[in-house]
């Protein structure tokens, strides 16, 4: 769960990296933090697999908001 440090929802982050912020050029940099952890970060990568890290990747780079959007026109 990245809730916890990176923020509800990626608002907030306590101390943790701003998701909201990450570059987009920069994704082999996220699937390699997710994956193999960094600073702080635990590794991820026995927890989720490489198409769920793929997702996570899409989550940060579509945004909350975008998000939010995308589900209520799928109710």
């Amino acid at each position: 769960n990245c809730g916890p440090c990176h923020g509800p929802r990626m608002a907030d982050p306590q101390g943790a990296f701003d998701l909201r912020t990450f570059p987009p050029d920069q994704k082999s940099r996220f699937l390699n933090s997710v994956t193999n952890g960094k600073n702080s970060m635990p590794p991820w990568g026995g927890l989720f697999n490489p198409d769920q890290i793929e997702s996570l990747w899409a989550y940060v780079m579509a945004g909350e908001k975008n998000n939010q959007e995308i589900a209520r026109e799928s109710t």
